[in-house]
C-alpha cells in the first residue's frame, strides 16, 4: 500500500510540475521580484510549493529525508535570463540625433513591434488569450484619366486608341470639348503645319510642360522650345492633361494667355522587358519603334528605359518625304525612401518636304491636293518664269502670276533637337517636398527652299535661273532652372511657392544660294553658311524670371480655395542687321532696296502681381462644382516686333524709327479669363458644362497682305485692341453598356458626344494700317471655328476592341474681317485592335488596323500663320497665304510586341 502510494504521488508530480512551471513563465517578471523583495511567505517557484501542492492532492506529506530543492529563481537560467537585465545607457544632451528634431523627422520605425505595443505587454500578465490574425487596408483606384475641376487628362487608354505615332494634341483634340486640331498630314507630323487650340488659344498663347520642363510656344525653330511631338516618342508619354481655366500657377511659361498643357512620360518599368512596334500605312508609309526598359538594377532602385523611332512616309500630294527619327533616355535613381533623381535626354532629327500654304484665289484656281513641283525642275521653272514676268499663257487656265508665286520647286525644313534635364524630387519632411529641375536645349534648324520671286543671276558661265534658294537657318539654345517648394501647414492649407529662370540666345542668319539651270538644289538638308551668301543676320537674347506662391486652403472635407499669385519679367534685346560679307550685288538676286530692314532694340514685358483663384467643391457623391479666375500677362514674340517694319531707307519711316515707335507705345497683351462649371460622373453616364469669359487686352497680331516669298513684303505688328469672348462646352458620356445592362459577354460600349460655342468677337472700330483705318469691331476671331462638335463610340469585347471619332467644325475666318473663310468641314477616324497571346501575360502580341478621314472630305486642316486685315480684290489672289489642305484617306496597320 506504501509503494503504491508512493507512485501515485510520484506520477501526479511528473504531471503537475511541467504544467505549473510552463504557468509559472506567464507571471510578469515585476510582479515576481516583487513578491522577492515585499513578501515574506516563500516563492511560488520553490520546491515547498510544489510538494505541498503534492501532498494536498495525495493528503500525505514529503518524506523527511528527501533533500530541499534550491528556489528556481537561483538556478543559472533565470540569472542568465530575467536576473541581471543591462542597465540602459543614459542618452547623450550633446548629440544632436538625441534631440526632438532627429527623432521627429530622422529616425526610421523599428521592424521590431512598436513601442506603444511593448509598454501595453509589460502592463501585466495577459488576461485573454493571445490573437493571431492578419489585418490589411483597402486599396483606393486612382483612374489616370479622370478628369477634375478646370483640367482634362488623357492617358495610354485613349492614346492607344489612335493611329499608332498621333500628334497627342490630337488625340487631346478629339477628347476634349473646346479643343481644335488641325495638320496637313494624317499624322500631325510637320509642327509648321499642325494648328492646336483651346478655347481660342492657339499653341503660341498657351503654356506647355513635359515633365515640369518648359517646352515653349511649340512653334517650328526652336526659339523657346520645342515641339513635343517630335523630341518625345509618343508610346512614352503617360498622359496628357489639358488646363482649360487659366493655367496653373506653378507652370514655367511666358505665353499662358489662357490654359496650359502638361505632359507626362513614363518612367522606366521596375522589370526588364522590351517593346517593338512596326507600322505601315499609305504613301510607302512606315514607322519603326523599340524600348528596352532595364528593370531594377541593384539594391538603390536604379533603373533606365531607352527608346528609338523612325518614321518615315512620302508626301500625299507632290513628291518629297516627311521623316522623323527620335532618342528618349530616361533614367530614374531613388534616393533611400524620401526622393528620386531622374536624368532625362532626348534627341530628334526630323527632315520634311513641306506642302504648300494657299490662298482663298489658289484653293480655287488649283483646287485639292495642290502642291510644289519637286522632282519636275523643268515644271517648276516655268511657273517661276511666270512669276517673274507676269504671263500665265503657260499655266494652267484660272491660275493667276501670284498664284505661281506662292507655289516652287520644293520648300523643306530641317529640324535638329538636343534636350537634356536633371530633376530632383525630395521629401524633406513629413510637410516638406521639394522639386530641383535644371535643363538644357541646342537646336540647329533650317527652314526655306526654292524662292521663285528671287533669281539667280549668271554666274560661271551659266545663264540665270528665275529662282533662288532662300532659307533661314536657326540656332538657338537655352539653359533654365525651376525650384519648386511644397508646406503642407496643418491639415487645412497646402502653401506651394516657387521660381524659374531661363537664358534664351537664339541666331538666324538668312542665306542665298545659286541655282543652276540644269542643276537644282533639291532641300536644305545639307546646306551651311559658307556655301552660300548671308544677307542679314537675326539674333535674341531672352532673360526670363517667374516667381508664384499660392495656397490651397481646404474649406471643408470636399471643397478647395485655392488663391495666389505670380510675378513675370521676361527682357528680349536684340534684332536684325544687314550683312553682306562678300560684297555680292544683292540686286541681281532680285531684293530690292526695301528688302532688308535693318531694326535693333530691348524690349520688356514685367507684370509683378497675376492673381489666380480657383475653388472646386464636390457638394455630393459624383458631382463636382468649380470655378477658376486668372489675369495673365504674354511677352512680345522673338521675331515679329524687329521684321519688316518700315522701309529701309533712314529717316522717319525707317525700321528703326518704327520699332522705336513700337518701344514706346507698344503693351503685352492681358487676359482675364473666368471659368465655372458643373461635373457628374455616374456609372451609367457622366455629364459636364462649361461656361467661360474672356477680356483680351491689348491684342497683338502680325499683319501681312502679300506671299510669304515675297521678301520683305510689308509687315505690320498691331496692337488689335480689346476681345471679348465667351463660350460653353458641353460633354456626356453613356456607358450604354451599364445603362442597358447589356451582359459581360456582349462586350463594353461607350458613347461621348461634346458640343462647343465660342463667340470671341473684336472690339476695336479703327484698326490704323498705314493711312487707312479698317473696323473689325463684331467680327469672330481668326482660325478658330465658333461651333464644334464631336461624337466618339468605343467598343471593348475581351481582346477585341475599336474606337469611331467624327468631329464637326464650322468655317473660320481667315482675315481679321472675316470676309474670307475657310469652308466649314467633317474629319472621321476608325481605329481597331485585337489582342494575341496567353491571358493576362505581359509578353503579348497586339494587332491594329486604323483609317484617318474615313468618310474621304476633301478640306482645309490647318488655318496658320499671318493674316490680312481684310480680302484684297479678285478673292484675295495677292493676299497672304496661311491655309493647308488636309490628307486624304489614308490606311494603317501596325504590329506591338512585349516581352
Amino acid at each position: 500500500m506504501k509503494n503504491s502510494t508512493a507512485f501515485f504521488i510520484l506520477r501526479r508530480t511528473l504531471v503537475f510540475t511541467p504544467t505549473l512551471c510552463a504557468f509559472s513563465f506567464l507571471i510578469p517578471l515585476h510582479s515576481l521580484q516583487a513578491q522577492e523583495t515585499n513578501d515574506a511567505t516563500p516563492s511560488m517557484l520553490t520546491s515547498a510549493p510544489i510538494a505541498s501542492f503534492s501532498g494536498a492532492a495525495t493528503g500525505e506529506n514529503e518524506t523527511p529525508d528527501r533533500p530541499a530543492e534550491k528556489p528556481f529563481a537561483d538556478s543559472p537560467s533565470y540569472k542568465r535570463y530575467f536576473a541581471n537585465p543591462s542597465p540602459v545607457p543614459k542618452a547623450d544632451p550633446e548629440d544632436p540625433r538625441n534631440g526632438p528634431t532627429y527623432k521627429k523627422f530622422f529616425v526610421p520605425i523599428s521592424n521590431d513591434r512598436s513601442p506603444r505595443i511593448k509598454k501595453k505587454r509589460t502592463n501585466g500578465a495577459r488576461s485573454k488569450p493571445e490573437h493571431f490574425g492578419v489585418s490589411g487596408h483597402r486599396r483606393i483606384h486612382i483612374d489616370p484619366e479622370e478628369s477634375q475641376n478646370a483640367k482634362t487628362t488623357i492617358g495610354r487608354k485613349t492614346l492607344e486608341n489612335f493611329v499608332a505615332g498621333t500628334n497627342p494634341l490630337e488625340a487631346l483634340a478629339l477628347s476634349t470639348p473646346g479643343a481644335s486640331f488641325a495638320s496637313s498630314d494624317a499624322q500631325g507630323l510637320d509642327a509648321g503645319a499642325s494648328t492646336f487650340y483651346l478655347r481660342g488659344y492657339d499653341k503660341s498663347q498657351l503654356g506647355f510642360t513635359m515633365d515640369g520642363i518648359p517646352m515653349g510656344d511649340q512653334a517650328f525653330g526652336g526659339s523657346s522650345g520645342v515641339d513635343v511631338n517630335q523630341i518625345e516618342i509618343q508610346e512614352n508619354i503617360q498622359t496628357v492633361t489639358a488646363s482649360q481655366g487659366a493655367g496653373a500657377l506653378d507652370t514655367p511659361s511666358v505665353q499662358t494667355l489662357g490654359g496650359s498643357v502638361t505632359y507626362q512620360t513614363l518612367d522606366p518599368s521596375n522589370k526588364f522587358g522590351t517593346k517593338i512596334g512596326q507600322l505601315f500605312g499609305s504613301f510607302s508609309g512606315y514607322r519603326t519603334f523599340g524600348r528596352l526598359d532595364s528593370g531594377i538594377l541593384n539594391p538603390t532602385g536604379t533603373k533606365f528605359q531607352a527608346s528609338f523611332l523612325r518614321n518615315q512616309s512620302n508626301n500625299w500630294t507632290g513628291g518629297g518625304f516627311q521623316r522623323e527619327e527620335t532618342e528618349n533616355f530616361k533614367l530614374v535613381q531613388p534616393v533611400s525612401n524620401f526622393g528620386k533623381i531622374t536624368l532625362t535626354s532626348d534627341w530628334s532629327d526630323a527632315p520634311q518636304y513641306n506642302y504648300p500654304e494657299n490662298t482663298e484665289h489658289m484653293i480655287k484656281s488649283l483646287g485639292y491636293g495642290d502642291h510644289n513641283f519637286y522632282p519636275n525642275y523643268g515644271q517648276a521653272q516655268t511657273w517661276a518664269a511666270a512669276c517673274q514676268s507676269g504671263n500665265t499663257q503657260n499655266l494652267p487656265p484660272g491660275v493667276s502670276a501670284a498664284d505661281a508665286c506662292n507655289l516652287s520647286y520644293q520648300g523643306t525644313q530641317i529640324e535638329r533637337t538636343y534636350l537634356e534635364a536633371l530633376r530632383g524630387d525630395f521629401q524633406i519632411s513629413p510637410s516638406i517636398k521639394s522639386s530641383s529641375l535644371v535643363y538644357g536645349q541646342v537646336a540647329d534648324n533650317w527652314e526655306g527652299g526654292a524662292n521663285p520671286t528671287l533669281m539667280t543671276p549668271p554666274m560661271n558661265g551659266n545663264a540665270g535661273v528665275d529662282m533662288a534658294e532662300y532659307d533661314e537657318h536657326i540656332m538657338g539654345r537655352r539653359v533654365g532652372v525651376t525650384q519648386n517648394f511644397q508646406f503642407q501647414l496643418g491639415h487645412r492649407n497646402l502653401l506651394r511657392t516657387g521660381i524659374w529662370y531661363e537664358n534664351n540666345r537664339y541666331h538666324m542668319p538668312r542665306v542665298l544660294h545659286a541655282f543652276g539651270p540644269n542643276d537644282p538644289i533639291n532641300n536644305d538638308f545639307g546646306l551651311t553658311d559658307s556655301s552660300g551668301i548671308e544677307t542679314e543676320h537675326n539674333q535674341w537674347t531672352t532673360n526670363i524670371f517667374q516667381f508664384y506662391i499660392e495656397d490651397g486652403f481646404q474649406m471643408a472635407r470636399n471643397m478647395t480655395f485655392t488663391y495666389g499669385f505670380k510675378s513675370l519679367v521676361d527682357t528680349t534685346n536684340g534684332g536684325m542687321t544687314a550683312v553682306n560679307p562678300s560684297g555680292a550685288d544683292l540686286g541681281a538676286w532680285g531684293l530690292g532696296p526695301n528688302s532688308i530692314r535693318p531694326a535693333y532694340g530691348r524690349l520688356t514685358a514685367a507684370n509683378a502681381f497675376l492673381p489666380h483663384f480657383n475653388y472646386d467643391w464636390k457638394f455630393l457623391p459624383k458631382h463636382e462644382l468649380y470655378f477658376d479666375v486668372a489675369e495673365n500677362m504674354r511677352p512680345y514674340d522673338a521675331y515679329a516686333p524687329w521684321n519688316s517694319l518700315g522701309s529701309a531707307q533712314a529717316g522717319f519711316n525707317s525700321a528703326q524709327a518704327n520699332f522705336d515707335e513700337e518701344q514706346k507705345n507698344l503693351r503685352p497683351e492681358r487676359t482675364w479669363n473666368y471659368v465655372v462649371g458643373y461635373r457628374y460622373v455616374g456609372k451609367p453616364f457622366g455629364f459636364s458644362v462649361d461656361y467661360y469669359h474672356t477680356d483680351y487686352i491689348n491684342r497683338l497680331g502680325n499683319i501681312r497682305s502679300a506671299s510669304d516669298n515675297i521678301v520683305g513684303a510689308g509687315n505690320e505688328y498691331l496692337n488689335l485692341g480689346n476681345e471679348t469672348m465667351d463660350g460653353v462646352d458641353l460633354a456626356g458620356t453613356a456607358h450604354l453598356s451599364k445603362m442597358f445592362h447589356i451582359p459581360d459577354y456582349l462586350g463594353v460600349l461607350d458613347f461621348t458626344n461634346s458640343f462647343s460655342y465660342n463667340h470671341a468677337v473684336y472690339d476695336n472700330g479703327a484698326v490704323q494700317s498705314g493711312k487707312d483705318f479698317i473696323s473689325i469691331k463684331g467680327d469672330q476671331q481668326i482660325y478658330y471655328p465658333r461651333y464644334m462638335y464631336k461624337t466618339n463610340l468605343h467598343y471593348t469585347n475581351g481582346r477585341l476592341s475599336w474606337n469611331f471619332n467624327v468631329n464637326y467644325n464650322s468655317a473660320r475666318s481667315v482675315t481679321y474681317t472675316g470676309d474670307v473663310k475657310a469652308p466649314a468641314y467633317w474629319s472621321s477616324e476608325l481605329t481597331g485592335s485585337y489582342l494575341l497571346g496567353p491571358r493576362n501575360s505581359k509578353e503579348r502580341i497586339k494587332l491594329d488596323f486604323g483609317i484617318t478621314n474615313l468618310f474621304g472630305e476633301e478640306y482645309i486642316g490647318g488655318t496658320y500663320g499671318p493674316a490680312a486685315l481684310k480680302a484684297t480684290p479678285n478673292d484675295d489672289d495677292t493676299g497672304t497665304p496661311n491655309m493647308f489642305w488636309a490628307a486624304p484617306r489614308e490606311f494603317f496597320g501596325s504590329v506591338n510586341v512585349v516581352f
